[in-house]
């Protein structure tokens, strides 16, 4: 198994993405802070170390990140309520014979496998509308959160992608193809992705990060068939919506502790 990690601050002021990288444990992540400056660079922060933690529990991912939701909301409540930390999440474990992906947001999974580009999250964002998100991992939503979730069979060879919403709305779903089909290696195709967008103009952070498998899953996987299939030039152009944070697993943590602890002391 190898990865790739690139992101980059845009226009913007400051990077509110944040990345997971634990090649140990299959486990993979992408989020995107939402609200704006230290506020949304803290709660996507805080989703990957609690679901980092989380998962090291053995719960499963949708457990992790329901985990970080609740965090969040109750850092905003003995705050009094007067600001919110929210952010994305889009997840992925490798693990034995399954790939578990979950999601919040609009941070996306992409697979390409067999020559086809899936799209393997539907975006929890109202239809037609940039950046208005009806789903987001601390945010007061006067509901349950609901987070997506999916489970598929490991293939030989499958290439995994997770992004933001300021990354995957720079290339059309033919370029992510062409680059991901390459034989080089995930941090190489991290690499050009990000080079062949930033040659776009990004205004927005943003975040990628390349997953090639390396498994011997079962013969005969299963037919994927999911919220975008995609196949060499009839490909459409991405649905339009709307740090290096973490290089290593270990700076991950080193930089999200910090940020914690800074929580805590101004509680």
């Amino acid at each position: 198994m190898q990865a790739g990690f690139r992101t980059h601050i845009g226009q913007r002021d400051s990077n509110q993405d944040n990345g997971l990288m634990d090649l140990k444990r299959g486990l993979f992540a992408v989020a995107d802070g939402v609200g704006g400056g230290q506020l949304g660079e803290e709660a996507s922060a805080s989703v990957c170390l609690v679901l980092e933690r989380s998962t090291q529990q053995g719960q499963p991912l949708i457990q992790g990140i329901l985990n970080a939701h609740e965090a969040l909301r109750e850092t905003t409540r003995n705050e009094g309520g007067r600001q919110y930390s929210a952010t994305t999440i889009a997840a992925l474990q490798l693990k034995g014979e399954e790939a578990n992906i979950c999601w919040v947001g609009d941070s996306r999974v992409y697979l390409v496998r067999d020559g086809r580009l899936l799209q393997m999250t539907e975006d929890h964002a109202l239809e037609g509308e940039q950046h208005v998100l009806t789903q987001a991992v601390g945010a007061p939503l006067g509901k349950p959160m609901e987070a997506g979730t999916h489970c598929y069979k490991r293939q030989e060879g499958d290439i995994w992608l997770l992004c933001s919403d300021g990354f995957y709305n720079l290339l059309p779903d033919q370029d992510l193809l062409d680059i991901l089909s390459l034989e080089n290696a995930a941090d190489d195709l991290a690499a050009r992705l990000m080079q062949t967008a930033l040659e776009n103009g990004p205004d927005d952070n943003l975040t990628l990060l390349v997953v090639r498998d390396s498994v011997n899953s079962p013969e005969n996987a299963e037919v994927l068939e999911l919220f975008g299939d995609h196949q060499g030039a009839e490909a459409d152009e991405p649905k339009p919506m709307a740090r290096w944070a973490v290089v290593a697993m270990v700076f991950a943590l080193i930089f999200t502790a910090l940020i914690l602890s800074q929580w805590s002391g101004g509680k």
